[in-house]
């Protein structure tokens, strides 16, 4: 939430379900440099290969269909340590 000194950035919402074959889109809506980085695990942040985009300004924007059920985690490289979320993707 911004103005919050002790999370400044977030995933808005940090949680998601969707039907598989649906197109999640992420919005920067702050002028910072962030990622939307997949990683299978919250707990051991790393890039998982399945999608790492760039969002360098505000307004920029990028997406990623999930076709196949299950639960996808991901990431902002710079603020990794509270900038998080998970789609959930069922039939």
């Amino acid at each position: 939430v911004p103005g919050d000194p002790e999370r400044p950035f977030a995933f808005r919402p940090a949680e998601i379900t969707v039907r598989a074959g649906t197109t999640v889109r992420w919005v920067n809506e702050e002028a910072v440099f962030h990622t939307v980085t997949s990683t299978a695990s919250l707990e051991r942040k790393r890039p998982n290969g399945l999608f790492d985009r760039s969002l360098f300004a505000r307004g920029q924007t990028t997406a990623y269909r999930f076709v196949q059920p299950g639960t996808y985690h991901y990431y902002c490289r710079p603020h990794a340590d509270f900038m998080f979320g998970t789609v959930r993707v069922t039939e």
